[in-house]
């Protein structure tokens, strides 16, 4: 199988993205698969390891990872912005996702509770930005509690009312996700 593939194209790829072979990693045998995928579940778990650790210092602190997604031809766009403001920043960071529907976690990893403020703040950037180009503030784990503030960002106030009154139209008693999203 190895042989068949057109190395010549997966290079000519990656460099047109920026980046270059030396600097990838591609699976091409069922061996290379299965650790991209214990690689990708290992990663978050990290994290969460990290921060749990950070928590003893700091019962506060919290993993902030962005769920944001921006059209093809922002991605580039989305990308720098996170780079430039997390660099000025100082703050501890990683990114990974889902580069073909322009879906990057970025995953940054406060110290203290001061990063935790800085790092709401800029997530509460990043959230705009991402509206701004034309995306959504979750691509894919639903708005949450923390991504509340950011459901207007994208809708604007007359719509949260028109979704706060459907919630309230089919569920009068408030019996599904009681305290979530829309309170009366």
């Amino acid at each position: 199988m190895a042989d068949s593939l057109d190395y010549a194209a997966l290079e000519e790829t990656v460099n047109s993205c920026g980046a270059s072979l030396s600097n990838s990693w591609a699976g091409y045998e069922n061996r290379e698969l299965q650790r991209l995928k214990d690689f990708r579940h290992i990663l978050p778990e990290t994290i969460n390891a990290i921060i749990a650790d950070r928590k003893k210092q700091y019962p506060q602190l919290h993993k902030l990872g962005t769920d944001l997604a921006v059209p093809d031809h922002r991605l580039r766009d989305m990308w720098q912005i996170y780079k430039d403001t997390l660099e000025v920043a100082g703050l501890q960071w990683v990114a990974f996702g889902h580069i073909g529907n322009n879906h990057i976690h970025i995953n940054i990893l406060p110290r203290n509770a001061t990063e935790l403020q800085k790092g709401l703040a800029l997530y509460e950037h990043f959230a705009a930005k991402a509206v701004e180009f034309g995306g959504t503030v979750s691509a894919e784990h639903g708005i949450g509690k923390m991504k509340i503030k950011f459901l207007e960002l994208m809708y604007g106030p007359d719509h949260i009312d028109q979704m706060r009154a459907l919630k309230i139209a089919l569920d009068p008693e408030g019996l599904l996700n009681p305290g979530n999203i829309f309170n009366g």
